[in-house]
């Protein structure tokens, strides 16, 4: 090898340990941002056609610089729609653009519209779900924002009691409620409460219950059970009395059978709701007693609701979203697409922590979380960088001693060179 081909090798080795500190530097650059991928890259050596002959090289070069798609470490963090992935697998982003982009970083929000969306207001793609919580399998934008609960008339309503034994015997009066007041007279009950029941509008119904003692006899104590509730409107009210419903204790205090009995309650026609709403009373043996302690009642069963506003929601390690409404329901209402590669290392870094495929990387395979090869999800969590920083120092210390010594190459080369010139002197 000549001393200028001694200086090209120098150079070569000045342009690839150079090209190796940017890389390291971008990863130690890079060590907090989210979802990061390190680099590193492949040296590869030069050999001339001349040097080839007699075994020499010229220098080095980099073959290539190539993307470590190893787990990063995942951190909990307090946004609910923060998402980690938990092994292979990207998220699917659409720009407005019309661009389909890829990135393994999950910081992700609502923008105005109530779409889920990165920093950069690209969408996060999903797969939707119907009103009743079911997958429409129909890939997609993901919205959350006005997500409501539709409201359930109270068709089921299930009772525990307990009643005095003590009370005296009382007559329930024809003239009671009072049609204008929903008043009862204290003649004609001996105990009283009063629950909640929710008509198919969602309004929230105030009924009132009234148990009157009506005989005692050797075998036991009878009862009656009536619900006394508003026809009217509130301006214009008419209380009327449901029932009764007989009550049969015996002498230990224990209800003799079990109750299950239709209620018809007949709304106000203004109020829009269904009418008759048919309710099944429920009173099981084992939930009323008549025994010497102060009387209660407890609903132990009812399955009304009201209409109900989203305010929380969850996502599983499959990638579902599910949000929890104001009156305690709880939907699926999307889930979270993961894309697969053949070949991660294909994949086009754009920057933003989004990458493009490539004819390398092989088409983008989407599916959902935990299907495939592709990993699961984590809420309220962000997948770290990769970066070991630890390593990321060593490489630039030995990174460092390759371009000292490659510069030195080339000092050494320059100052025997001027030797042969001052030999023509």
């Amino acid at each position: 090898m000549s001393l200028f081909g001694a200086m090209t090798t120098g150079i070569s080795g000045l342009r690839s340990n150079g090209l190796g500190l940017s890389v390291v530097s971008d990863n130690i650059a890079n060590f907090n941002t989210v979802g990061f991928k390190q680099s590193r890259v492949v040296f590869g050596d030069l050999v001339a056609s001349i040097s080839a002959s007699n075994g020499g090289g010229a220098g080095s070069f980099i073959m290539n610089t190539q993307s470590l798609w190893s787990q990063g470490a995942i951190n909990q963090t307090v946004n609910p729609l923060d998402m980690a992935i938990q092994g292979d697998g990207l998220f699917v982003l659409n720009a407005d653009n019309g661009i389909t982009y890829y990135s393994r970083a999950g910081q992700f929000m609502l923008n105005k519209d109530g779409y889920l969306v990165n920093p950069l207001n690209y969408k996060v793609q999903g797969y939707g779900f119907d009103a009743s919580g079911l997958p429409t399998g129909k890939l997609g934008n993901i919205q959350l924002s006005n997500l409501t609960s539709t409201p359930i008339a109270t068709s089921e309503l299930q009772l525990g009691i307990n009643l005095d034994s003590q009370t005296s015997i009382k007559t329930w009066s024809a003239t009671d409620p009072n049609t204008t007041t929903g008043e009862v007279s204290t003649a004609s009950f001996n105990h009283s409460n009063s629950l909640y029941v929710y008509d198919s509008l969602g309004n929230k119904q105030l009924v009132k219950t009234y148990y009157t003692k009506t005989a005692v006899s050797s075998s036991g104590s009878t009862w009656e059970l009536r619900f006394v509730y508003n026809t009217g409107t509130e301006a214009n009210p008419a209380f009327v009395a449901l029932g009764p419903v007989q009550l049969n204790f015996d002498t230990n205090g224990n209800l003799t059978q079990d109750i299950t009995q239709q209620l018809s309650f007949n709304w106000a026609a203004t109020i829009g709701a269904v009418t008759p709403q048919i309710m099944n009373l429920s009173i099981k043996k084992d939930d009323a007693k008549q025994w010497r302690s102060p009387a209660d009642q407890k609903v132990l069963k009812s399955n009304g609701r009201g209409a109900g506003s989203a305010i929380a929601s969850s996502i599983s390690q499959n990638g579902i979203i599910s949000v929890i409404f104001s009156n305690g329901d709880r939907r699926d209402v999307a889930q979270i697409a993961l894309s697969e590669f053949a070949n991660y290392d294909g994949l086009i870094r754009t920057g933003d922590n989004l990458f493009l495929p490539s004819y390398d990387s092989g088409e983008a395979l989407v599916g959902t979380p935990g299907s495939s090869k592709r990993g699961t999800i984590f809420g309220n969590a962000l997948e770290m960088s990769n970066v070991d920083l630890a390593d990321e120092f060593v490489k630039m210390i030995q990174l460092q001693r390759g371009f000292q010594a490659s510069s030195k190459v080339i000092t050494t080369a320059d100052a025997l060179t001027g030797e042969v010139m001052n030999l023509i002197r």
